[in-house]
């Protein structure tokens, strides 16, 4: 059997893929603002190189600059008052922050779908669905304070993987990865599934403190900070808040229930 890449007959073959890498980081224009290294992501390359074949522009008229910046808030968050600038962001689209967040997402759908939006002349018309995880870039807003220390409305976007053009509801968009996070940060940013595997320890616990059996391989959801009441009866060793989905006389009902972590695999 013939095969490609590996000894040292792979050895060109991997020489020519950094070589034309290289080349396509070079050729880019200096419209990628280095944070931390963070020139060489693959994000902001692909990024960096739509905007020059789409020939984006500030609303100033100048060449689009694009950028990742960890520190800016996403979902519309504006702690200090006034509006976030999310043009020439390279950010993620992401399942909302909605405290209704059901079953349905743990079990009944192959992955997470966040909805796309299209201008009309009337606002935005959804206009199917975008992956969760999904990288975007900002090339424009559409954003107002709604008093509470956030914006509402849409970010104009164009998806990384296809170069097509759409629009998502700020409440959506992430400028940090956050399911790379350990999963104790994750809850700050959003929703995530993890894997339930036991290990030696405390025993994961419900709201009531008494110990919940599960089975390995129960999925479990990572609510975002604020979705449930936490009353944790072990945070000294319960550090992960989760919601399982029990049958109880016929009824699916979620549950609380806290966990170690290292009880819990990141899933999605």
């Amino acid at each position: 059997m013939k095969t490609y890449g590996t000894g040292r007959k792979g050895r060109p073959a991997r020489m020519l893929c950094a070589l034309l890498f290289l080349m396509l980081v070079f050729s880019l224009p200096g419209g990628i603002r280095a944070e931390s290294g963070l020139a060489w992501d693959p994000d902001l390359i692909l990024a960096a190189d739509a905007a020059v074949r789409m020939k984006l522009q500030k609303p100033d008229g100048s060449p689009l600059e694009v950028r990742k910046d960890p520190s800016l808030p996403g979902r519309g968050a504006a702690p200090e008052g006034g509006t976030p600038d999310y043009t020439g962001v390279v950010g993620y689209a992401a399942l909302p922050n909605d405290p209704e967040i059901s079953r349905s997402y743990v079990f009944d759908q192959a992955y997470w779908r966040v909805p796309l939006y299209r201008k009309t002349g009337e606002g935005y018309t959804q206009e199917g669905f975008i992956a969760h995880k999904m990288p975007v870039l900002v090339t424009g807003q559409a954003l107002e304070p709604d008093g509470s220390g956030r914006c509402s409305g849409f970010l104009d976007v164009i998806r990384l993987d296809t170069g097509k053009a759409g629009s998502l509801d700020v409440s959506c968009f992430c400028t940090v990865p956050y399911w790379k996070l350990p999963i104790t940060e994750i809850p700050a940013y959003g929703y995530s599934l993890a894997v339930y595997r036991e290990t030696p320890g405390a025993a994961p616990r419900d709201e009531d403190g008494q110990s919940c059996s599960l089975r390995d391989g129960t999925m479990v959801l990572i609510p975002i900070e604020g979705a449930w009441p936490v009353n944790n009866p072990d945070p000294a060793h319960l550090t992960v808040q989760g919601v399982v989905f029990r049958d109880e006389a016929g009824n699916i009902v979620p549950k609380a229930v806290y966990f170690r972590e290292a009880d819990l695999t990141l899933h999605y």
